[in-house]
């Protein structure tokens, strides 16, 4: 009897054990992580389970794509070559509004750093931080693969208690679960 009490906790123990490692390595797990990571302060973790490169890229190419109309559709010559130049010169601007989105996530973990940087730069002063602004309510897988999985995302937006759906892109990343794309952020933010 005692090897068969032995026997069922050791298999139960192993059942545990791959349960919680299965769910480690799901995209599920990384939200989670994200989540916990703006409780807790926690940068680190945040980084971990989001590429803010990738997802920063994104959402300044998404910016450039809206402010600057397609070249090809241009009514002349000099119109396609003037929106071509502003798309040169915006692209080359690039690594100053990585800074900037580098500076929002800094603000996010670091209370200090954000209002420091708020009294110095007047732009930011009347800005309310983006954590006060919106509330994670859920997300929804969409679609999966091995390594790339959909999801759906929802806030609250808390100032005017409206629903925000995004759109999420994740990658699995050397065995971790990492947030790489928001597509279409801007044009679901609300309008002010």
């Amino acid at each position: 009897m005692k090897k068969f009490i032995l026997g069922f906790v050791a298999v139960a123990a192993l059942g545990a054990g791959g349960g919680y490692y299965y769910w480690i390595s799901t995209p599920e797990y990384a939200f989670t992580q994200i989540q916990a990571s703006f409780k807790e302060k926690n940068r680190a973790k945040f980084e971990s389970h989001v590429d803010i490169k990738k997802v920063s890229d994104g959402i300044i190419d998404e910016a450039i794509q809206i402010a600057i109309p397609d070249p090809t559709k241009a009514k002349s010559g000099w119109a396609q070559v003037g929106t071509l130049f502003a798309a040169k010169m915006i692209d080359s601007m690039k690594p100053q509004f990585e800074k900037m989105i580098e500076n929002e996530i800094d603000k996010i973990f670091d209370k200090q750093r954000a209002v420091a940087s708020q009294s110095k730069n007047s732009i930011l002063k009347n800005m309310t931080n983006l954590e006060t602004q919106i509330s994670y309510l859920d997300h929804t897988k969409k679609d999966c693969s091995d390594n790339v999985c959909y999801f759906s995302l929802k806030f609250n937006h808390n100032l005017t208690n409206k629903q925000l759906a995004f759109d999420a892109r994740m990658e699995k990343v050397n065995g971790t679960w990492k947030l790489v794309e928001l597509p279409s952020f801007l044009k679901n933010l609300p309008k002010s």
